[in-house]
């Protein structure tokens, strides 16, 4: 990578597609992604002001239920641009009852997780006859 691409920096996917995989990423990338998640953000009319909640693979001590990790801004790449909401993040490895009870807590306007994750959650609330208006 040329010097003026900044510093490089290891990442690693959680092998949600069946195997892990490494990258390198340089100063350049990340931003271009930051701009292009925040050029999705704008795309889709989405009110950055409101509750972000994320369920993904998340294995660390702080994502787990029934409180999860809770910060002041949906991401960094909107810090500085945008006043936004809070953001909420749970570990997808946590049982559908406690998802459901985290997402009661949390109130969200958006979430984002699996397509699968999703499912489990329709159907969950299916049988609870709940739902959860905010979304």
């Amino acid at each position: 990578m040329p010097q003026y691409h900044g510093q490089l920096r290891q990442v690693s996917t959680s092998g949600s597609t069946g195997k892990p995989v490494d990258i390198v990423k340089d100063e350049i990338t990340a931003f271009m992604a930051q701009a292009f998640t925040l050029r999705d953000h704008r795309w889709h009319r989405r009110d950055l002001t409101a509750r972000l909640a994320t369920i993904r693979h998340s294995p660390g001590a702080h994502y787990q239920a029934p409180h999860g990790k809770q910060q002041s801004a949906w991401s960094a790449s909107l810090q500085g641009i945008y006043q936004s909401g809070k953001s909420f993040r749970l570990d997808s490895a946590c049982t559908t009852d406690q998802q459901w009870n985290w997402l009661k807590k949390a109130n969200p306007a958006y979430l984002m997780t699996y397509p699968s994750n999703l499912t489990a959650l329709l159907e969950y609330s299916q049988g609870k006859q709940e739902r959860l208006t905010s979304l």
